[in-house]
């Protein structure tokens, strides 16, 4: 009885963890089929205005979104889905 109770904590333990190291804390439900995936480059940035210290902001040409980059080409990952710094 004592095995069988400590083997289920122990998997109810590792399926916390799994969940909360793939995004769980950011409101996803445990059956939502892992992490959020990353959004794709598919944004095409220009130039925006002059630069504030080290970052230059810059444009999407796709969806319009304005983000501030120190690369030159841009960010690296598409912004539209940011509220407060946080993906939706």
């Amino acid at each position: 009885m004592t095995t069988a109770l400590l083997a289920i904590l122990v998997i109810a333990a590792l399926a916390l963890w799994s969940w909360r190291t793939r995004g769980g804390s950011r409101g996803m439900s445990m059956g939502g089929g892992g992490a959020a995936r990353p959004a794709k480059k598919n944004c095409k940035w220009v130039p925006d205005g002059e630069a504030k210290g080290r970052l230059r902001p810059f444009r999407c040409k796709t969806c319009g979104v304005t983000a501030f980059s120190q690369h030159e080409a841009g960010p690296e990952l598409c912004k539209r889905g940011l509220t407060d710094g946080k993906m939706n």
